[in-house]
């Protein structure tokens, strides 16, 4: 009966499907495990018993929510919550919330004018009424202007007050300030059509302005100071679109998109106290490249406020919001000017002076006196502008015609600076050569062949015509189902197309734009491409869908992708499930289409393209119940956390360099529903949004991961000449420990600061243990004066509880070891004595069952023979003194004996709280029997940590013959 002691020294190996297990012919096969649930591998080797998670609240009503990592710099973070119909906006793991004032503004609707003043000016104009505040400008370079008073009472000044603003059809320009005019509260900013709500610290009244100098209506639906409690903004998303939600960033500006869903844009501002949800609206396409119906389109006037009329029905309610381009032929101008330095748009003459090709109209209407000069540019429309020898100083009609036959010229016609003295002038040009476009957005539906639209560009004429184009985006034709941000410029992704916005202009799509900086509208390809899933900006850009992944590259690695030098090739025909896809460096993560695979995107330098690489291939079933939700940690390790359908987390340790793809499980008692990673120091913060049932009803908590450093609990020890400082304790820095004599009598609880406690007397024998616990779930922290009641906790209502106070664990074993708990009632637990400082939370436990121990066989594979594990030893690290418990089966489980003496202190007793730094463990017998496939099973409960480093089984195997 040959004899063999295998070192299992890495558990980094993870779980392997139970159908490789006999596969020990592989390397890493025989150090895999076919269970490791609440074990953690780390990458060095060691699996510890995996952190707890400590509650921070609960999501609006409890409902199931979407999670978005808004990071403005890896230390201005935020974890932004959805919920159907609304936003909140949680910093520094609390909920944004705003205190109670009684601050109020009047006529906040702006039903009538009373209390505010219009300080309009050049002719622009200010109106109240049932839809709120309207700000025009329609005369050239005039300016919309509101202003008002919001009165401050003393006892209010110095108290953060909330400004909700609702701005119905935006942008406007807003500002606040001590004093008419300022903006030392909040700067000038532009606010886009949406819900703002916006901090504001007064120390005095606070005067706000609203303005535009749009020559159509802006509208302000209300402004008022927020109630007291939580900042709730009204969101688009509804339940059913929560899991569609794709996202990027751009400094303070995160950019969302959801199949079916308007893009809408999250802004935070100043110091994240303010945050905006507003639409995001381009004013000059993508468009569509001919008409999507045989109807012809009129506008009914060049500018402003109109309608376009339909020749047929076209028009359905879904098309409202969308945009509008129409082409006609010629080239009118309309200008209102009523100030120096105001212009009317060009226009453009080509041809030659023969039959008028060059001939153009000037007509003058209104009240007016100074003069207007006629300008021209060879340069372009924008600059290179000269005067020419005509000008107008009275109404009337004037011809002119350019001489210069085969130039282009551009003109227009505007008062020079000191060449305006009074008055409103209308400005008609009428030239028959050339054509233009003109853009407007629908604002309303009045029937199929009748609309409402707002101007954007001003159109060349009023008649019907044939040569239209209907926006990409708008309830009608659908809306993007991804975003990314990729070499400069904002990408969305929708149906079968793609939409790069013109480089480093990220609301621009005007396909006019000349150059490699214009926009990139294309169709993706072939196969299913009903909707993009995923969208990731990796060294190329890389979407998938549900048939395939692709990359859109240009023709050479290391060129930019341009109009013109642009394709999307498939790299994988896996096909991409409706879960959000995660960068890794230069890799990717995606869950594959069947919610059940999880695949690496690897760029192959031998391909010259990314591939697709099965990180589930020696585990496929851990992800069985499929996967909901994906998020990537970074530090202390790489992990990715696959939320599954079951409410467990599979969670992937991986570290290519090193061969490492260790698979482990993540359960609690409920059901996880989503994850979110921000970044942190030093260590990565990790949300987990949980389904629990307490007292009978079900709630849903938001709950973030201990620290691993919470979880290092081993004593420290000093023995030998009386001391009053303890230093080396780097890693406890800013943590609340407990000092304890040689009889392991609490002294004192005390923080470390800079590494080190100072204690109050000084002594020759210290132990400190950490006061605080990250080994429980939902758990949260009781300090104060000395209390053996603990209160607070109605968040675990009626369930059992574990405690860790003063040090040690206060949930000792029974006589059978059966972990004794506490049961929450009234919202609090009694302890047996006063306790300090205490941590409270719902118990777990690490179950780990080893691959198949196929070793000493004498003649040939030891699968199949009769073998038998008699003793076993371990290399432990961090471990409670009665933390591990081990055996070869998972009904016969051992602790670690009594009365063995590490570091002068004993195994003995049980309720010893020792947390031992290392601990080389001799050899012990193990239970167990004779049989063909015996395992190796440890265990760990909550709150005792437990790391193990390696395990050394002594294996007997008996012969075949």
């Amino acid at each position: 009966m040959p004899k063999t002691h295998p070192d299992m020294i890495a558990f980094n190996r993870g779980i392997v499907s139970p159908l490789a297990l006999a596969r020990t012919d592989v390397a890493g096969i025989q150090l895999s495990a076919e269970t490791m649930v609440n074990w953690l591998p780390k990458t060095l080797g060691p699996m510890r018993l995996r952190p707890g998670t400590k509650y921070l609240g609960c999501s609006r009503n409890h409902a199931s929510a979407a999670w978005l990592e808004f990071v403005a710099a890896t230390d201005e973070t935020a974890l932004i919550e959805l919920t159907d119909g609304r936003m909140r906006v949680w910093i520094d793991d609390t909920l944004l919330t705003r205190p109670a004032v009684a601050t109020s503004v009047s006529n906040g609707s702006f039903a009538t004018s009373s209390g505010w003043s219009d300080a309009s000016a050049h002719g622009a104009t200010v109106s109240f009424g049932g839809s709120g505040l309207v700000l025009n400008a329609a005369p050239v370079g005039s300016l919309a202007k509101c202003t008002g008073t919001i009165t401050v009472s003393g006892g209010d000044q110095d108290t953060e007050h909330g400004l909700a603003i609702h701005v119905t059809r935006g942008p406007v320009t807003f500002r606040a300030g001590s004093s008419a005019g300022a903006d030392d509260h909040v700067r000038e900013t532009i606010l886009r059509t949406g819900r703002h709500s916006l901090a504001v610290t007064p120390t005095g009244d606070i005067h706000v302005t609203f303005m535009s100098g749009a020559g159509v209506d802006r509208i302000v639906g209300s402004i008022g100071i927020e109630a007291a409690g939580t900042v709730d903004l009204v969101a688009p998303w509804g339940a059913s679109n929560l899991a569609d939600v794709r996202f990027d960033q751009s400094a303070d500006v995160m950019f969302v998109a959801a199949a079916g869903i308007r893009q809408q844009r999250i802004e935070r501002r100043g110091t994240g106290r303010s945050w905006s949800l507003v639409d995001y609206r381009g004013d000059n396409g993508p468009f569509l490249t001919g008409r999507s119906a045989d109807v012809e389109l009129k506008p009914g006037a060049r500018t402003g406020n109109t309608t376009i009329t339909a020749s047929g029905d076209f028009f359905a309610d879904g098309h409202v919001g969308a945009l509008i381009r129409i082409f006609h032929s010629g080239q009118h101008t309309e200008a209102t000017l009523s100030k120096e330095g105001a212009w009317s748009d060009p226009w453009e003459v080509t041809g030659i002076d023969d039959g008028d090709e060059r001939t153009f109209t000037v007509t003058r209407s209104g009240t007016w006196t100074g003069t207007l000069t006629l300008q021209r540019s060879y340069d372009g429309p924008d600059t290179g502008w000269n005067d020419t020898s005509t000008t107008y100083t009275a109404n009337g009609s004037s011809d002119r015609s350019s001489d210069d036959d085969n130039v282009r010229l551009w003109f227009r016609v505007g008062f020079k600076e000191g060449e305006f003295s009074s008055g409103s002038v209308d400005v008609s040009v009428a030239y028959g050569g050339g054509g233009r476009t003109g853009i407007a957005r629908i604002t309303g539906r009045n029937s199929a062949t009748s609309v409402d639209v707002e101007v954007l560009l001003p159109f060349s004429d009023t008649r019907f015509a044939a040569n239209w184009q209907e926006g990409w985006w708008s309830d009608a034709r659908g809306w993007p189902s991804a975003v990314d941000i990729f070499e400069g410029r904002l990408w969305w992704f929708g149906g079968t197309q793609l939409f790069a916005s013109v480089s480093d202009d990220y609301h621009n799509f005007d396909d006019t734009t000349e150059g490699d900086a214009g926009p990139i509208v294309r169709s993706i390809g072939r196969g299913p491409v009903d909707r993009v899933r995923f969208a990731l900006p990796l060294l190329r850009q890389v979407i998938g869908t549900a048939g395939s992944e692709l990359t859109v590259r240009s023709s050479s690695f290391d060129q930019p992708l341009t109009p013109s030098n642009n394709s999307a090739k498939a790299i994988s025909t896996q096909g991409a499930a409706n879960v959000r896809a995660l960068a890794i460096d230069t890799r990717g993560v995606y869950v594959q289409r069947s919610g059940e695979r999880l695949f690496l995107l690897e760029y192959d330098p031998s391909a010259g393209d990314y591939q697709s690489i099965d990180l589930t291939l020696m585990a496929p079933e851990v992800l069985g119940s499929g996967v909901v939700g994906l998020a990537v940690q970074r530090h202390p390790e790489t992990r990715v956390h696959c939320v599954l359908g079951d409410g467990r987390v599979a969670i992937l340790t991986l570290h290519p360099a090193e061969e490492v793809t260790a698979w482990s499980l993540f359960e609690t008692d409920g059901a996880v529903e989503a994850v979110a990673v921000l970044p942190g120091s030093p260590e990565d913060a990790v949300y987990y949004h949980v389904c629990r049932t307490i007292d009978g009803a079900t709630v849903r908590y938001l709950e973030r991961w201990a620290d691993e450093r919470d979880c290092n609990f081993s004593t420290y020890v000093h023995d030998g000449a009386e001391v009053s400082a303890l230093t080396g304790l780097p890693f406890h820095d800013g943590m609340p420990v407990t000092v304890r004599d040689a009889a392991g009598t609490k002294v004192e609880n005390l923080t470390v600061d800079g590494g080190a406690v100072t204690l109050s007397a000084a002594a020759s024998f210290a132990a400190l243990t950490p006061s605080g616990c990250g080994l429980a779930d939902c758990e949260i922290a009781c300090a104060g004066s000395a209390t053996a009641t603990l209160a607070g906790l109605s968040h675990l209502e009626d369930k059992a509880v574990v405690v860790w106070a003063d040090g040690r664990d206060r949930s000792m074993d029974d006589a059978d070891g059966v972990q004794a708990t506490f049961t929450v009632a009234e919202g609090q637990i009694g302890l047996d004595e006063p306790v300090e400082q205490a941590v409270v939370g719902l118990p777990y436990e690490g179950r780990y069952v080893s691959g198949k121990l196929a070793y000493g066989a004498a003649d040939g594979t030891a699968l199949t023979m009769p073998k038998r594990v008699n003793r076993i030893g371990f290399v432990l690290a961090d471990t409670h003194n009665n933390a591990l418990r081990f055996g070869t089966s998972a009904d016969v489980l051992d602790p670690l004996p009594r009365g063995i003496v590490h570091d002068r202190r004993a195994l003995d007793p049980a309720d010893d709280p020792t947390v031992f730094a290392s601990l080389d463990q001799v050899a012990m017998t193990i239970p167990g029997h004779w049989g063909a496939d015996p395992r190796l099973h440890l265990t760990a409960r909550a709150p005792r940590p437990v790391t193990v480093m390696a395990a050394v089984p002594a294996v007997t195997t008996k012969s075949r013959a």
